[in-house]
Protein backbone atom coordinates (compact mmCIF):
# COMPACT_ATOMS: atom_id res chain seq x y z
CA UNK A 1 0.00 0.00 0.00
CA UNK A 2 1.31 3.45 -0.86
CA UNK A 3 2.11 5.76 2.00
CA UNK A 4 -0.31 8.61 2.60
CA UNK A 5 0.66 11.99 4.01
CA UNK A 6 -1.83 14.09 5.94
CA UNK A 7 -1.40 17.08 8.20
CA UNK A 8 -3.27 19.30 10.57
CA UNK A 9 -2.49 22.81 11.70
CA UNK A 10 -3.79 24.17 15.01
CA UNK A 11 -3.58 27.70 16.40
CA UNK A 12 -2.96 27.32 20.16
CA UNK A 13 -2.25 30.13 22.57
CA UNK A 14 -0.55 28.43 25.53
CA UNK A 15 2.52 26.59 26.79
CA UNK A 16 3.70 23.89 24.41
CA UNK A 17 5.90 22.41 27.14
CA UNK A 18 2.76 21.64 29.12
CA UNK A 19 1.24 20.03 26.03
CA UNK A 20 4.35 17.86 25.68
CA UNK A 21 4.02 16.67 29.28
CA UNK A 22 0.28 16.12 28.88
CA UNK A 23 0.75 13.91 25.81
CA UNK A 24 3.67 12.08 27.38
CA UNK A 25 1.48 11.13 30.35
CA UNK A 26 -1.21 9.91 27.98
CA UNK A 27 1.15 7.54 26.16
CA UNK A 28 3.23 6.53 29.20
CA UNK A 29 1.29 3.30 29.69
CA UNK A 30 1.01 2.43 25.99
CA UNK A 31 3.46 -0.33 25.12
CA UNK A 32 3.97 0.16 21.36
CA UNK A 33 4.62 3.92 21.37
CA UNK A 34 8.10 5.26 20.59
CA UNK A 35 7.79 8.78 22.09
CA UNK A 36 10.55 11.43 22.04
CA UNK A 37 10.52 15.09 23.06
CA UNK A 38 12.78 17.96 22.01
CA UNK A 39 12.46 21.72 22.23
CA UNK A 40 9.30 22.72 20.34
CA UNK A 41 9.00 19.18 18.95
CA UNK A 42 7.18 15.92 19.70
CA UNK A 43 7.84 12.77 17.66
CA UNK A 44 6.23 9.39 18.14
CA UNK A 45 5.19 6.29 16.25
CA UNK A 46 1.91 4.64 17.18
CA UNK A 47 0.15 1.74 15.47
CA UNK A 48 2.47 2.05 12.48
CA UNK A 49 1.77 5.76 12.01
CA UNK A 50 4.51 8.39 12.26
CA UNK A 51 3.63 11.67 14.05
CA UNK A 52 5.72 14.86 14.08
CA UNK A 53 4.27 17.74 16.12
CA UNK A 54 6.14 21.04 15.80
CA UNK A 55 5.43 24.19 17.76
CA UNK A 56 5.88 27.55 16.00
CA UNK A 57 5.74 30.22 18.69
CA UNK A 58 6.93 32.88 16.23
CA UNK A 59 3.53 32.91 14.51
CA UNK A 60 0.85 33.14 17.20
CA UNK A 61 1.44 29.75 18.82
CA UNK A 62 0.77 27.43 15.91
CA UNK A 63 1.17 23.67 16.10
CA UNK A 64 1.84 21.72 12.89
CA UNK A 65 0.89 18.03 13.04
CA UNK A 66 2.61 16.02 10.29
CA UNK A 67 1.54 12.42 9.78
CA UNK A 68 2.76 9.62 7.49
CA UNK A 69 0.90 6.34 7.33
CA UNK A 70 0.40 3.20 5.25
CA UNK A 71 -3.22 3.00 6.39
CA UNK A 72 -6.18 4.33 4.41
CA UNK A 73 -7.15 7.98 4.89
CA UNK A 74 -10.15 7.29 7.12
CA UNK A 75 -8.15 5.21 9.60
CA UNK A 76 -5.29 7.73 9.49
CA UNK A 77 -7.58 10.68 10.22
CA UNK A 78 -9.18 8.71 13.06
CA UNK A 79 -5.76 8.16 14.65
CA UNK A 80 -4.89 11.86 14.29
CA UNK A 81 -8.14 12.76 16.01
CA UNK A 82 -7.73 10.19 18.81
CA UNK A 83 -3.99 10.56 19.43
CA UNK A 84 -3.48 14.30 19.04
CA UNK A 85 -6.50 16.52 18.49
CA UNK A 86 -8.75 15.14 21.23
CA UNK A 87 -5.90 15.18 23.81
CA UNK A 88 -5.06 18.80 22.89
CA UNK A 89 -8.73 19.77 23.32
CA UNK A 90 -8.78 17.95 26.66
CA UNK A 91 -5.63 19.80 27.68
CA UNK A 92 -7.12 23.20 26.82
CA UNK A 93 -10.32 22.37 28.74
CA UNK A 94 -8.49 21.09 31.81
CA UNK A 95 -9.09 23.40 34.82
CA UNK A 96 -5.70 22.52 36.37
CA UNK A 97 -3.27 21.91 33.48
CA UNK A 98 -4.79 23.61 30.49
CA UNK A 99 -5.69 27.07 29.27
CA UNK A 100 -9.47 27.39 29.38
CA UNK A 101 -11.06 29.87 27.03
CA UNK A 102 -8.53 29.29 24.25
CA UNK A 103 -10.14 28.85 20.83
CA UNK A 104 -8.54 26.18 18.67
CA UNK A 105 -8.58 26.97 14.96
CA UNK A 106 -7.91 23.89 12.84
CA UNK A 107 -6.31 23.97 9.39
CA UNK A 108 -4.87 21.59 6.82
CA UNK A 109 -1.27 21.64 5.63
CA UNK A 110 -0.28 21.04 2.04
CA UNK A 111 0.29 17.26 1.60
CA UNK A 112 3.50 17.84 -0.38
CA UNK A 113 4.94 19.73 2.60
CA UNK A 114 4.40 16.64 4.75
CA UNK A 115 5.60 14.09 2.21
CA UNK A 116 8.86 15.96 1.62
CA UNK A 117 9.17 17.27 5.22
CA UNK A 118 9.47 20.93 4.28
CA UNK A 119 10.99 23.14 6.94
CA UNK A 120 8.74 25.59 8.71
CA UNK A 121 9.75 28.62 6.59
CA UNK A 122 8.64 26.75 3.45
CA UNK A 123 5.31 25.53 4.82
CA UNK A 124 4.26 28.55 6.90
CA UNK A 125 1.86 29.77 4.16
CA UNK A 126 0.97 26.27 2.97
CA UNK A 127 -2.14 25.96 5.15
CA UNK A 128 -5.87 26.40 4.62
CA UNK A 129 -8.40 26.58 7.44
CA UNK A 130 -10.65 23.52 7.61
CA UNK A 131 -13.81 25.59 7.89
CA UNK A 132 -12.61 28.02 5.21
CA UNK A 133 -12.08 25.15 2.77
CA UNK A 134 -15.56 23.83 3.50
CA UNK A 135 -17.04 27.26 2.82
CA UNK A 136 -15.15 27.55 -0.47
CA UNK A 137 -16.63 24.27 -1.68
CA UNK A 138 -20.12 25.32 -0.61
CA UNK A 139 -19.74 28.75 -2.21
CA UNK A 140 -18.71 27.32 -5.57
CA UNK A 141 -21.14 24.40 -5.48
CA UNK A 142 -18.35 22.42 -7.15
CA UNK A 143 -17.84 18.97 -5.66
CA UNK A 144 -14.61 18.67 -7.66
CA UNK A 145 -13.20 21.87 -6.14
CA UNK A 146 -9.40 22.03 -5.94
CA UNK A 147 -7.54 24.26 -3.52
CA UNK A 148 -4.64 26.09 -5.15
CA UNK A 149 -1.55 26.51 -3.00
CA UNK A 150 0.69 29.54 -2.91
CA UNK A 151 4.29 29.10 -3.97
CA UNK A 152 6.60 29.18 -0.93
CA UNK A 153 8.45 32.50 -0.67
CA UNK A 154 11.77 30.71 -0.25
CA UNK A 155 11.47 28.94 -3.60
CA UNK A 156 13.19 30.26 -6.70
CA UNK A 157 11.09 31.33 -9.66
CA UNK A 158 12.19 28.23 -11.56
CA UNK A 159 11.44 25.80 -8.73
CA UNK A 160 8.33 23.66 -9.14
CA UNK A 161 7.86 20.70 -6.82
CA UNK A 162 4.65 18.76 -6.21
CA UNK A 163 1.05 19.52 -7.00
CA UNK A 164 0.00 23.18 -7.17
CA UNK A 165 -3.54 22.14 -6.21
CA UNK A 166 -5.24 19.37 -4.26
CA UNK A 167 -8.87 18.23 -4.29
CA UNK A 168 -10.82 19.55 -1.33
CA UNK A 169 -12.33 16.11 -0.75
CA UNK A 170 -8.86 14.58 -0.30
CA UNK A 171 -7.71 17.39 1.98
CA UNK A 172 -10.75 17.33 4.25
CA UNK A 173 -11.07 13.59 4.78
CA UNK A 174 -14.27 11.55 4.85
CA UNK A 175 -15.96 12.97 7.95
CA UNK A 176 -15.37 16.64 7.07
CA UNK A 177 -16.39 15.92 3.49
CA UNK A 178 -19.66 14.37 4.68
CA UNK A 179 -20.32 17.57 6.61
CA UNK A 180 -19.79 19.57 3.39
CA UNK A 181 -22.20 17.34 1.46
CA UNK A 182 -24.83 17.54 4.20
CA UNK A 183 -24.62 21.34 4.28
CA UNK A 184 -24.84 21.47 0.49
CA UNK A 185 -27.97 19.31 0.65
CA UNK A 186 -29.44 21.62 3.28
CA UNK A 187 -28.97 24.60 0.93
CA UNK A 188 -30.58 22.77 -2.00
CA UNK A 189 -33.49 21.42 0.06
CA UNK A 190 -34.25 24.88 1.43
CA UNK A 191 -34.35 26.26 -2.11
CA UNK A 192 -36.56 23.34 -3.15
CA UNK A 193 -38.96 24.25 -0.35
CA UNK A 194 -39.00 27.91 -1.40
CA UNK A 195 -39.86 27.00 -4.99
CA UNK A 196 -42.52 24.49 -3.84
CA UNK A 197 -41.82 22.30 -6.86
CA UNK A 198 -43.57 19.26 -5.39
CA UNK A 199 -46.89 21.07 -4.91
CA UNK A 200 -49.32 21.70 -7.79
CA UNK A 201 -50.63 25.23 -8.28
CA UNK A 202 -54.06 24.17 -6.97
CA UNK A 203 -52.45 22.93 -3.76
CA UNK A 204 -50.69 26.27 -3.30
CA UNK A 205 -53.92 28.16 -3.82
CA UNK A 206 -55.58 26.00 -1.15
CA UNK A 207 -52.93 26.88 1.40
CA UNK A 208 -50.48 24.02 0.88
CA UNK A 209 -47.09 24.54 2.40
CA UNK A 210 -45.13 23.02 -0.46
CA UNK A 211 -42.64 21.49 1.96
CA UNK A 212 -42.01 17.82 1.13
CA UNK A 213 -41.37 15.41 3.97
CA UNK A 214 -37.64 15.33 4.66
CA UNK A 215 -36.05 12.19 6.06
CA UNK A 216 -33.47 13.30 8.66
CA UNK A 217 -29.86 12.47 7.87
CA UNK A 218 -28.69 10.53 10.90
CA UNK A 219 -25.45 8.76 11.72
CA UNK A 220 -25.48 5.67 13.95
CA UNK A 221 -23.40 6.03 17.11
CA UNK A 222 -22.97 2.27 17.55
CA UNK A 223 -19.34 1.17 17.57
CA UNK A 224 -18.32 -0.83 14.52
CA UNK A 225 -15.11 -2.41 13.26
CA UNK A 226 -12.90 0.01 11.31
CA UNK A 227 -13.50 -1.80 8.01
CA UNK A 228 -17.27 -1.62 8.44
CA UNK A 229 -17.15 2.04 9.50
CA UNK A 230 -15.12 2.90 6.40
CA UNK A 231 -17.58 1.10 4.14
CA UNK A 232 -20.57 2.81 5.77
CA UNK A 233 -19.21 6.34 5.49
CA UNK A 234 -18.17 5.83 1.86
CA UNK A 235 -21.65 4.52 1.08
CA UNK A 236 -23.17 7.58 2.74
CA UNK A 237 -20.88 9.88 0.75
CA UNK A 238 -21.92 8.21 -2.51
CA UNK A 239 -25.59 8.54 -1.55
CA UNK A 240 -25.17 12.22 -0.65
CA UNK A 241 -23.51 13.01 -3.99
CA UNK A 242 -26.34 11.27 -5.84
CA UNK A 243 -28.95 13.23 -3.84
CA UNK A 244 -27.15 16.50 -4.63
CA UNK A 245 -26.97 15.75 -8.34
CA UNK A 246 -30.66 14.79 -8.48
CA UNK A 247 -31.70 17.99 -6.72
CA UNK A 248 -29.48 20.14 -8.96
CA UNK A 249 -31.03 18.58 -12.07
CA UNK A 250 -34.50 19.28 -10.65
CA UNK A 251 -33.94 22.81 -9.38
CA UNK A 252 -32.57 24.60 -12.47
CA UNK A 253 -35.63 23.98 -14.68
CA UNK A 254 -37.84 24.30 -11.59
CA UNK A 255 -36.50 27.77 -10.83
CA UNK A 256 -36.78 28.81 -14.47
CA UNK A 257 -40.41 27.66 -14.76
CA UNK A 258 -41.66 28.83 -11.36
CA UNK A 259 -39.69 32.00 -10.65
CA UNK A 260 -42.94 33.87 -9.95
CA UNK A 261 -43.38 31.71 -6.83
CA UNK A 262 -40.42 33.37 -5.11
CA UNK A 263 -40.34 36.83 -6.74
CA UNK A 264 -43.48 38.95 -6.94
CA UNK A 265 -43.07 40.91 -10.17
CA UNK A 266 -45.34 43.84 -11.09
CA UNK A 267 -48.04 43.10 -13.74
CA UNK A 268 -46.23 44.11 -16.95
CA UNK A 269 -43.06 42.24 -15.96
CA UNK A 270 -45.10 39.25 -14.83
CA UNK A 271 -46.67 39.16 -18.31
CA UNK A 272 -43.22 39.48 -19.94
CA UNK A 273 -44.12 42.70 -21.79
CA UNK A 274 -40.40 43.44 -21.61
CA UNK A 275 -37.40 41.42 -20.34
CA UNK A 276 -37.34 41.46 -16.54
CA UNK A 277 -34.16 39.76 -15.32
CA UNK A 278 -31.76 42.68 -14.93
CA UNK A 279 -28.22 42.75 -13.58
CA UNK A 280 -25.49 45.39 -13.64
CA UNK A 281 -21.77 45.07 -14.27
CA UNK A 282 -18.68 47.22 -13.90
CA UNK A 283 -15.40 46.83 -15.75
CA UNK A 284 -12.76 44.62 -14.17
CA UNK A 285 -9.02 45.16 -14.15
CA UNK A 286 -8.52 43.07 -17.31
CA UNK A 287 -10.31 42.96 -20.63
CA UNK A 288 -13.40 40.79 -20.40
CA UNK A 289 -13.12 40.78 -16.60
CA UNK A 290 -16.47 42.43 -15.87
CA UNK A 291 -17.62 42.36 -12.25
CA UNK A 292 -21.15 41.82 -10.99
CA UNK A 293 -22.52 44.95 -9.31
CA UNK A 294 -23.88 44.00 -5.91
CA UNK A 295 -24.03 47.49 -4.43
CA UNK A 296 -24.07 51.03 -5.76
CA UNK A 297 -21.57 53.19 -3.85
CA UNK A 298 -22.20 56.86 -3.20
CA UNK A 299 -21.17 58.92 -6.21
CA UNK A 300 -21.62 56.17 -8.80
CA UNK A 301 -23.10 57.64 -11.98
CA UNK A 302 -23.25 54.78 -14.49
CA UNK A 303 -23.09 51.02 -14.87
CA UNK A 304 -23.55 48.57 -17.72
CA UNK A 305 -27.02 47.00 -17.72
CA UNK A 306 -27.55 43.41 -18.90
CA UNK A 307 -30.51 41.05 -19.23
CA UNK A 308 -30.69 37.28 -18.73
CA UNK A 309 -32.18 34.64 -20.99
CA UNK A 310 -35.52 33.54 -19.46
CA UNK A 311 -35.79 30.09 -21.07
CA UNK A 312 -38.11 27.91 -18.97
CA UNK A 313 -35.51 25.15 -18.59
CA UNK A 314 -32.41 27.29 -18.04
CA UNK A 315 -32.21 30.92 -16.94
CA UNK A 316 -28.68 31.98 -17.82
CA UNK A 317 -26.20 34.75 -18.58
CA UNK A 318 -25.44 35.54 -22.23
CA UNK A 319 -21.74 35.62 -23.06
CA UNK A 320 -20.51 38.66 -25.03
CA UNK A 321 -23.80 40.52 -24.57
CA UNK A 322 -23.37 44.19 -25.48
CA UNK A 323 -25.76 45.55 -22.91
CA UNK A 324 -26.50 49.24 -22.47
CA UNK A 325 -24.99 51.99 -20.34
CA UNK A 326 -27.32 52.99 -17.51
CA UNK A 327 -26.79 56.46 -16.07
CA UNK A 328 -28.49 57.40 -12.83
CA UNK A 329 -28.88 59.90 -10.04
CA UNK A 330 -30.36 59.45 -6.55
CA UNK A 331 -33.92 59.37 -7.93
CA UNK A 332 -33.00 56.76 -10.53
CA UNK A 333 -31.27 54.67 -7.87
CA UNK A 334 -34.53 54.35 -5.94
CA UNK A 335 -36.30 53.20 -9.09
CA UNK A 336 -33.56 50.71 -9.98
CA UNK A 337 -33.34 49.14 -6.52
CA UNK A 338 -36.12 46.53 -7.03
CA UNK A 339 -34.63 45.49 -10.40
CA UNK A 340 -31.19 45.10 -8.84
CA UNK A 341 -32.60 43.08 -5.92
CA UNK A 342 -34.62 40.77 -8.21
CA UNK A 343 -31.61 40.14 -10.42
CA UNK A 344 -29.36 39.36 -7.44
CA UNK A 345 -32.01 37.02 -6.03
CA UNK A 346 -32.06 35.04 -9.28
CA UNK A 347 -28.25 34.94 -9.51
CA UNK A 348 -28.03 33.85 -5.85
CA UNK A 349 -30.45 30.97 -6.46
CA UNK A 350 -28.48 29.88 -9.52
CA UNK A 351 -25.30 29.88 -7.44
CA UNK A 352 -27.00 27.84 -4.72
CA UNK A 353 -28.00 25.23 -7.30
CA UNK A 354 -24.38 24.78 -8.31
CA UNK A 355 -21.48 25.63 -10.57
CA UNK A 356 -23.19 24.50 -13.79
CA UNK A 357 -26.36 26.50 -13.11
CA UNK A 358 -24.41 29.63 -12.12
CA UNK A 359 -22.50 29.52 -15.41
CA UNK A 360 -20.68 32.74 -16.26
CA UNK A 361 -21.86 34.49 -13.10
CA UNK A 362 -19.32 32.48 -11.09
CA UNK A 363 -16.43 34.33 -12.71
CA UNK A 364 -17.92 37.75 -11.94
CA UNK A 365 -17.53 37.56 -8.14
CA UNK A 366 -14.79 36.41 -5.80
CA UNK A 367 -15.17 33.25 -3.70
CA UNK A 368 -15.68 35.45 -0.65
CA UNK A 369 -18.34 37.58 -2.36
CA UNK A 370 -20.14 34.49 -3.60
CA UNK A 371 -20.20 32.96 -0.12
CA UNK A 372 -21.62 36.19 1.28
CA UNK A 373 -24.19 36.47 -1.51
CA UNK A 374 -25.38 32.94 -0.75
CA UNK A 375 -25.59 33.68 2.97
CA UNK A 376 -22.97 31.04 3.80
CA UNK A 377 -20.76 33.47 5.75
CA UNK A 378 -21.25 36.79 7.47
CA UNK A 379 -19.08 39.80 6.73
CA UNK A 380 -16.39 40.43 9.31
CA UNK A 381 -16.14 36.96 10.83
CA UNK A 382 -12.46 36.18 11.56
CA UNK A 383 -12.59 32.52 10.52
CA UNK A 384 -12.88 33.51 6.88
CA UNK A 385 -9.24 34.42 6.58
CA UNK A 386 -7.06 31.81 4.90
CA UNK A 387 -4.39 30.72 7.37
CA UNK A 388 -4.61 33.97 9.39
CA UNK A 389 -5.46 34.48 13.04
CA UNK A 390 -5.64 37.22 15.62
CA UNK A 391 -4.64 40.75 14.63
CA UNK A 392 -3.45 39.63 11.20
CA UNK A 393 -6.91 38.23 10.42
CA UNK A 394 -8.62 41.36 11.73
CA UNK A 395 -6.49 43.57 9.49
CA UNK A 396 -7.10 41.34 6.48
CA UNK A 397 -10.83 41.26 7.19
CA UNK A 398 -11.00 45.04 7.44
CA UNK A 399 -9.06 45.51 4.22
CA UNK A 400 -11.05 42.85 2.35
CA UNK A 401 -14.45 44.14 3.27
CA UNK A 402 -13.67 47.84 2.92
CA UNK A 403 -12.66 47.12 -0.68
CA UNK A 404 -15.18 44.44 -1.61
CA UNK A 405 -18.22 44.89 0.64
CA UNK A 406 -20.71 42.67 -1.11
CA UNK A 407 -23.93 44.53 -0.75
CA UNK A 408 -25.39 47.59 0.89
CA UNK A 409 -27.92 46.05 3.29
CA UNK A 410 -30.03 49.20 3.14
CA UNK A 411 -30.26 48.73 -0.62
CA UNK A 412 -31.10 45.03 -0.78
CA UNK A 413 -32.72 44.01 2.50
CA UNK A 414 -35.50 46.56 2.85
CA UNK A 415 -38.92 45.29 1.69
CA UNK A 416 -40.06 46.43 -1.75
CA UNK A 417 -43.35 48.32 -1.67
CA UNK A 418 -46.04 48.21 -4.35
CA UNK A 419 -45.18 51.81 -5.35
CA UNK A 420 -41.50 50.88 -5.74
CA UNK A 421 -42.44 47.92 -7.94
CA UNK A 422 -44.53 50.17 -10.16
CA UNK A 423 -41.76 52.76 -10.34
CA UNK A 424 -39.21 50.09 -11.27
CA UNK A 425 -41.49 48.71 -13.96
CA UNK A 426 -42.09 52.16 -15.47
CA UNK A 427 -38.39 53.02 -15.35
CA UNK A 428 -37.45 49.81 -17.21
CA UNK A 429 -40.20 50.39 -19.80
CA UNK A 430 -38.87 53.89 -20.42
CA UNK A 431 -35.23 52.74 -20.48
CA UNK A 432 -35.83 50.01 -23.07
CA UNK A 433 -38.22 52.07 -25.22
CA UNK A 434 -36.82 52.50 -28.72
CA UNK A 435 -33.86 50.19 -28.06
CA UNK A 436 -33.18 47.17 -30.26
CA UNK A 437 -33.36 44.43 -27.63
CA UNK A 438 -32.17 41.68 -29.98
CA UNK A 439 -29.07 43.70 -30.96
CA UNK A 440 -28.12 45.01 -27.51
CA UNK A 441 -29.14 42.04 -25.40
CA UNK A 442 -29.47 39.11 -27.83
CA UNK A 443 -33.02 38.35 -26.63
CA UNK A 444 -36.16 37.49 -28.59
CA UNK A 445 -39.78 37.45 -27.44
CA UNK A 446 -41.36 34.02 -27.87
CA UNK A 447 -44.48 32.13 -26.86
CA UNK A 448 -44.30 28.46 -25.96
CA UNK A 449 -46.31 26.00 -28.03
CA UNK A 450 -47.63 22.67 -26.73
CA UNK A 451 -48.89 20.08 -29.22
CA UNK A 452 -49.37 22.78 -31.85
CA UNK A 453 -51.37 25.04 -29.53
CA UNK A 454 -50.17 28.31 -28.00
CA UNK A 455 -49.86 28.26 -24.22
CA UNK A 456 -49.83 32.01 -23.43
CA UNK A 457 -46.50 31.41 -21.67
CA UNK A 458 -44.19 34.15 -22.93
CA UNK A 459 -40.45 34.58 -22.36
CA UNK A 460 -37.45 36.52 -23.65
CA UNK A 461 -34.87 33.96 -24.76
CA UNK A 462 -31.46 33.93 -26.40
CA UNK A 463 -30.99 33.20 -30.12
CA UNK A 464 -29.76 29.65 -29.46
CA UNK A 465 -32.85 28.71 -27.44
CA UNK A 466 -35.13 30.50 -29.90
CA UNK A 467 -33.75 28.64 -32.94
CA UNK A 468 -33.94 25.34 -31.07
CA UNK A 469 -37.56 25.97 -30.08
CA UNK A 470 -38.58 27.07 -33.56
CA UNK A 471 -36.96 24.00 -35.06
CA UNK A 472 -38.80 21.66 -32.67
CA UNK A 473 -42.05 23.56 -32.94
CA UNK A 474 -42.16 24.32 -29.21
CA UNK A 475 -41.98 28.11 -29.69
CA UNK A 476 -43.29 30.80 -31.95
CA UNK A 477 -41.68 34.22 -32.38
CA UNK A 478 -43.76 37.20 -31.21
CA UNK A 479 -43.57 40.78 -32.46
CA UNK A 480 -41.97 43.31 -30.13
CA UNK A 481 -43.96 46.37 -29.26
Amino acid sequence: MTRSSVADHVDLDGSFVTVQVFLQKKFATVVDVNYTVEKNLICFVFSGVEFVIEYNMRVECQIDILVRSSKDSLETWTLVEDCVLIPIREFCASPTEGCQGVVLVEGILRPQAVKDLWVYNERREQCVGTEILKLKVLATGNMEYEHEWKKPLSWSLQSSSGSAADKAQDLLGEENWEDVLNRCLDILEKLDDELQLDVPVSGMQNGGTGHPLRIPRTVSLLARPQEMAGHLIRTRLSNRVEEIQNLQQKLLPGLSKHLDRVIQFPPLLEDHRIPRLVYLTSEGSVKGGERLVTRLPVGATSRQMHLMCEHHDEIHKLDNQLGSIMRFDDKTLKSVRPLLVWGLQVITMLMKIGEQAAGGFSNMVSELERAMLMGIIIAGAPEHQDGKTGSEAAAATKMEFSANLLMDLTLTKLPITADEKTAAEQWLLHFLKGKNISTLFGLYKVEYVDDGKTTKHVAWVCEKHMNYGLRLGTMQLLPVG
